[in-house]
């Protein structure tokens, strides 16, 4: 336990959450501190069986069809047996690389020419590239069927057909039918190509988008390891590989340091498969030396030989039996808004036969009765609605690549302006990722080891400095070997590793040769770091003396539990080893402390040399057995990291936008406290802080007594509920010390908080999280190939601030699709009113069905995409999450349960489809039962899916579609659109000495006239049946200007996010002006064109009747000044 005045080596809001920073116990409670894996302690619950939690709601897994891929035995029954053609696995290794000539050391691989880029070229040229055949792409045509199979599509044809057939009933003359019949089918075919068009170039881009972050490979060609394209890997090439690799080809294994492979893909079995280079089964998919394109590396490292390639692999084979599953690539706001579309032709539908019976029994004509039904039925139809919104997340989706942000599908656009919670890894995403070692401690000396960072000279004592050896022969970077990056300046050349052991590698290169060293002590055993572990050991030939030595280096604490001597070193050189003392221990603790708190990373080193009379020369080792503990503390060494610049205000820039941050990193928790408090994660006190300041024990600090929390993974596992939420609803959170597999439990809980999670990762351990969060966002520089599948978002630059241009453009596409589809609502009402004066009053139809299928088919379409090039409001970031923060239950599939089974202490719930229905009736009334079930029914339907829809929103949720925008659509600019529209169609029959007197009960005997029936007006003018036709005629194109106009002026407003009298916002878009310029063209096509107004019914009208919408409109504008004014007050 922590004293007030003496700060721990990790900070701990918890009496039961301690770790003293070397404790010598190797396990804390229930957790082995060395694997860092929690012992599983499950039951299964039913869903009533589930405890409800004030802070989270549950995690429940639901049982989901899926395809599978053909079976280990399936494939070995085939006709043409998967691998049949392969016995590379019995091959000899001097027999392998006589047959794929490739220059090849049998003692030392990793030493090997391989193939020269000449043969490597040559191959490449005779057998093209390393790629499968991507599948046939459906053909065109059928394409354009599928679209014309979608249900409103269908509806708008079944109702071209029945106009068509009603030709039968029409009276001699009268060709209103065919050509309304006809209309409707080209314009349905029209839209439906638009609907085509854009779907082919949105998923053009998805395709284009996905080259620009292409799968890597590591190869060894003419005795260099370099790294190219997978694609262009040739038969014979030697491939290294390491944990979280993408096996990019079939390969046969000539060395292998504890590598383990999932194959799951290939074979679904489950758990990690390890691998050597003698086979020891005759099956090729079960032979322990053969690894095969599409798995992955889970640990350890090895050199491969590529042995098939493309097509001829395992996977090409299998590919090409069970078919290649299509991604789905519509996001869950496009199935909303396809659900959404279909209800409202459900409803439509449903209108218009209600309204055709009505024309019917008030004495209307069957022809016309129909006509009215169908215009009705189109102007509630949104036909164009779903490309439009393909159409706004594909371009979106197109800027956010120019940022060094690609996003991998659809769904991720949704997703980013939605984001509550964000968390980060430290290294190389908040930090540069450039290692520098910047100080040496040994215990000991009294002044601080700086003076070699400097040096330019060689150490001629190298040998006997076994901190330096450590953090030599205990690496695994290395200096790309070409001429020219040889010849750069140390710190400028490229090397092959990650970051800290870079900086290690350059720290000796000033001084010695690290080459020469390697070779004078080669390697007997590589233990390569794990997260787990935390750390990364050799077994080392000291050929000089015929012993070997271990080297064992990595996170201080882990390190220091395996020492039971250390060496006391003094300023005169001289050195003594002595058994670990308090003296050590406190020099340790206070030195870890001092570095970690500048937030460097603290790398502890230590050796052993053994008995060479146990372990002579040629002595095999293996991880498991290898002597690892009681060995000799060497010293620590500190890197540092610098923070990216630009994060410290990306950061500030996201606590303003009401996103959180939460770092979860690997390093000690001091380092991760410094550098969070560096870049504004953390600006509060912890709970250490506050009971140093007021000088009592940790545990009686109160929780509203500190803002920050900073939690040592370890403590993790023996955290009750409480204690979880207690922490988690802090806004400044730091989660150090932890195993990847540690953030899926943080990710499940903070989603079940009710946050939106955004998950950064890089590793192959990351997979689960990474697929768990809401967003996936991998690292495109240092990610494994593993976590760039997993995740939906790959950052090209590896770079924070990336992400936060990735939340701003989700907020800003969210917007815009809200504006488009309030923008497409809003001339409903103006469109339907008519009809309904008709059937009231009797007044002469206001807009015929072919004008209303040209305002929602032809006018609308081209303002409806423009939205997609909105800019930004000025309030985007400044705004909340558009998803409320309250507990929600957490839908996971049954594959998913085994990851959290196995990796956390969260109690599941197993559940099936008609329990979670049964429970999210409970308590609402027949009616909501009904209206739920054929919400979520339309949803299921429209995006063939069969996963239980669950609606998770909340009230305080700003959805697509919700009441303000429903009022603002229907009431608000319904009203000022029927208003103007009104005018116009009074005015002009009044133009033409029709007075509104005359026109109540006039219809349906006239306007259009039945038979030759002639209307006498109140001055007594006599209009023939033809004068009606015409009058009505122009009146309707009069008013069908008016609702284009008035839909410039709904758009202005829902643009004008500033000040609606005098916006400079509602002009930044110059595209949708150029779309309402073209817009009115069509308008001007429909109605003043001499043989379209044949066929559609339109004539020449009074052009002054344009200046009443026009003042409409900016009635409109002043009722929405006023209206703001108010509600801003």
């Amino acid at each position: 336990m922590a004293s007030p005045g003496k700060n721990n080596l990790n900070d701990q809001p918890y009496s039961r959450a301690t770790h003293t920073g070397f404790s010598d116990a190797n396990t804390f409670g229930n957790v082995d501190l060395e694997k860092g894996k929690q012992k599983p302690q499950r039951r299964t619950l039913t869903l009533a069986e589930a405890p409800r939690h004030a802070s989270r709601g549950r995690v429940i897994a639901v049982s989901r069809r899926t395809g599978q891929l053909p079976t280990v035995s399936e494939l070995a029954k085939a006709e043409h047996p998967v691998g049949e053609d392969v016995d590379d696995h019995f091959l000899t290794l001097p027999k392998l690389a006589e047959r794929y000539k490739v220059e090849l050391d049998i003692v030392n691989p990793a030493n090997s020419k391989g193939l020269s880029e000449k043969e490597a070229q040559d191959r490449l040229a005779r057998d093209g590239l390393n790629q499968l055949t991507p599948p046939k792409e459906p053909n065109f045509i059928l394409q354009f069927l599928g679209l014309l199979a979608e249900p409103l599509t269908i509806m708008l044809m079944v109702a071209a057909t029945v106009s068509l057939v009603s030709q039968i009933f029409a009276e001699d003359g009268d060709f209103t039918p065919v050509y309304l019949g006809c209309v409707l089918f080209f314009v349905t075919f029209a839209n439906t190509t638009v609907d085509f068009v854009q779907a082919r170039k949105s998923a053009a881009m998805v395709k284009s988008l996905s080259a620009l972050a292409p799968a890597k490979a590591t190869v060894i060609r003419d005795g260099v390891a370099i790294e190219i394209n997978a694609s262009h890997l040739a038969i014979g090439d030697l491939t290294m590989l390491k944990s979280g690799d993408k096996i990019p080809a079939d390969m046969r294994l000539i060395k292998v340091t504890e590598m383990t492979v999932d194959n799951s893909q290939l074979t679904g079995e489950g758990d990690p498969q390890k691998r050597s280079v003698k086979a020891d089964n005759a099956a090729v998919l079960e032979a322990e030396n053969l690894i095969f394109m599409g798995t992955t590396v889970v640990a350890g490292a090895g050199i491969g030989m590529v042995i098939k390639r493309g097509d001829a692999t395992v996977l090409g084979n299998i590919s090409a039996l069970a078919g290649v599953a299509k991604d789905d690539m519509q996001s869950p706001l496009t199935k909303e808004i396809k659900a959404f579309v279909l209800l409202m032709g459900g409803t439509a539908f449903i209108i218009a036969v209600i309204l055709f019976g009505i024309g019917m029994g008030r004495g209307n004509t069957f022809i016309n009765s129909l006509s009215l039904a169908i215009g009705v039925f189109v102007a509630f139809a949104l036909c164009g609605m779903p490309a439009t919104v393909t159409m706004l997340l594909a371009y979106a989706s197109q800027q956010l690549a120019k940022h060094n942000v690609l996003v991998k599908n659809l769904h991720a656009m949704d997703t980013l302006g939605a984001i509550t919670l964000l968390c980060s890894d430290k290294t190389g995403t908040l930090t540069m990722n450039l290692m520098t070692v910047v100080e040496i401690w040994r215990h000991g000396r009294t002044k601080i080891d700086r003076g070699a960072l400097e040096a330019d000279t060689t150490d001629p004592n190298v040998r006997k400095n076994y901190l330096k050896m450590c953090m030599s022969l205990c690496n695994s970077a290395n200096f790309v070997r070409t001429a020219e990056n040889l010849a750069l300046p140390l710190h400028d050349r490229a090397t092959i590793g990650d970051a800290t052991e870079t900086a290690m590698l350059k720290y000796v290169t000033k001084t010695n040769d690290v080459d020469e060293l390697r070779k004078e002590f080669p390697p007997a055993l590589i233990v390569p770091f794990s997260s787990e572990n935390k750390w990364a050991a050799g077994v080392f030939e000291d050929r000089s003396t015929g012993s070997h030595i271990v080297y064992l280096k990595g996170a201080p604490e882990r390190v220091f539990r395996r020492c039971d001597t250390y060496i006391k070193y003094a300023d005169d050189g001289s050195e003594t080893t002595l058994p670990i003392d308090q003296e050590l221990k406190d020099a340790f603790q206070t030195t870890y402390e001092r570095m970690a708190g500048k937030g460097q990373r603290v790398i502890a080193c230590s050796m052993l040399r053994l008995d060479k009379s146990r372990f002579p020369l040629g002595t095999k080792f293996e991880v498991d057995t290898f002597p690892s503990s009681g060995l000799t503390f060497l010293g620590l060494s500190a890197l540092q990291d610098p923070p990216k610049p630009g994060v410290t205000e990306a950061i500030d820039e996201c606590n303003t936008a009401g996103i959180q941050v939460m770092m979860i990193t690997g390093d000690h928790p001091l380092t991760a406290e410094a550098i969070a408090r560096e870049i504004h994660i953390i600006k509060g006190k912890t709970k250490n802080d506050v009971a140093k300041e007021l000088k009592i024990p940790i545990e009686q600090v109160k929780p509203d007594q500190y803002d920050a929390v900073v939690l040592h993974g370890e403590t993790l596992a023996v955290m009750s509920e409480d204690e979880w939420a207690e922490a988690l609803l802090k806004k400044e959170v730091v989660f150090a010390r932890t195993s990847p597999q540690q953030k899926l439990e943080i990710v499940t809980r903070s989603q079940a908080m009710g946050h939106i999670v955004a998950m950064m990762g890089d590793g192959v351990n990351d997979s689960p999280a990474l697929r768990r969060a809401d967003m996936g966002i991998a690292m495109a520089i240092t990610g494994s190939e593993v976590s760039r599948e997993a995740a939906s978002l790959v950052l090209l630059d590896d770079n924070f601030c990336s992400v936060i241009v990735g939340i701003k453009r989700g907020r800003i596409i969210f917007s815009n699709m809200r504006k488009a589809v309030c923008y497409t609502l809003a001339h409903i009402t103006g469109e339907v009113f008519p009809a309904i004066l008709l059937l009231i009053l009797g007044l002469p139809l206001g807009m015929s069905s072919f004008l209303i299928l040209f305002i929602d088919l032809g006018t609308e379409i081209a303002p409806v995409m423009s939205f997609a090039f909105e800019v930004a409001d000025p309030d985007v970031m400044l705004k909340p999450p558009r998803r409320a923060v309250v507990p929600k239950d957490v839908i996971i599939e049954l594959d998913e349960e085994k990851n959290l089974q196995e990796l956390t202490h969260i109690e599941i719930a197993e559940a099936n489809e008609e329990e979670l229905e049964e429970e999210a009736d409970r308590g609402k009334s027949t009616i909501g039962k009904w209206r739920s079930h054929i919400y979520h029914r339309a949803v299921n339907f429209t995006s063939g899916n069969t996963f239980p829809f669950k609606d998770d929103s909340n009230p305080g949720d700003v959805k697509l579609v919700d009441q303000p925008c429903l009022l603002f659509a229907f009431l608000q600019t319904g009203f000022f659109t029927v208003l103007s529209g009104l005018a116009v169609y009074f005015s002009l029959f009044y133009y033409y000495n029709v007075s509104p007197s005359d026109l109540v009960n006039a219809a349906p005997d006239y306007f259009p006239a039945s038979g030759d029936k002639v209307f006498t007006t109140h001055n007594g003018i006599e209009l023939s049946p033809n004068r009606q036709d015409a009058i009505l005629n122009a009146v309707q194109s009069g008013y069908y200007f008016n609702v284009a106009i008035m839909q410039f002026f709904t758009a202005y407003i829902l643009k004008a996010s500033d000040n609606v009298f005098c916006s400079k916002a509602a002009f930044d878009n110059k595209v949708h002006y150029a779309a309402f310029v073209f817009s009115l063209c069509i308008a001007f096509f429909v109605t003043h064109v001499p043989g379209v107004q044949t066929v559609l019914g339109s004539n020449y009208f009074q052009l002054w009747a344009l200046l009443i919408p026009v003042g409409g409109g900016f009635l409109h504008v002043f009722f929405e000044g006023i209206k703001r004014a108010i509600m801003s007050k």
